[in-house]
């Protein structure tokens, strides 16, 4: 598998507030749909009190995604991108989440339900392919395409 990049431009920019109650990934996809956002960086910050996060494991020729369950107070980081899988804003966010008790654990965010609240940054990026296809590569993972091979 080659490695692939594409040059891009920052569009528009957005900063988001959730609010206490609602589901983070639902929300952003929910805006992307809203503000025809198909490309972008996402980062952020917040706390949550239930949250499931994955972690990607290969073995057998396939990927198993190890699932985490949290529900207790936790700060989030967060940091990712959005690129179009069949005509949607696909959120590919990983997440560290951190418990009062120092103890933190990281990985793909699935879910996170905003306890006091969440900012995130959106920038919109503009360039001519960045979408997610599944690779036979990487076990028909959806992974990030972009226009040129180096």
């Amino acid at each position: 598998m080659k490695n692939s990049f594409g040059e891009a431009s920052i569009g528009r920019i957005f900063v988001l507030r959730i609010s206490k109650g609602n589901e983070i990934i639902t929300e952003i996809k929910r805006f992307c749909k809203e503000h025809k956002i198909m490309n972008a960086w996402v980062s952020g910050i917040g706390g949550a009190r239930k949250a499931v996060i994955k972690c990607a494991e290969t073995a057998n020729n396939k990927i198993e995604m190890n699932e985490t369950k949290l529900e207790e107070a936790l700060e989030m980081k967060l940091n990712g991108s959005i690129a179009e899988l069949n005509n949607e804003a696909i959120p590919h966010i990983h997440a560290v989440l951190g418990k009062k008790s120092g103890e933190a654990f990281c990985g793909h965010l699935d879910s996170a339900e905003v306890s006091v609240v969440c900012e995130i940054l959106i920038q919109e990026l503009s360039l001519n392919k960045m979408l997610r296809e599944k690779n036979s590569e990487i076990f028909n993972y959806p992974a990030l395409t972009l226009e040129k091979d180096w």
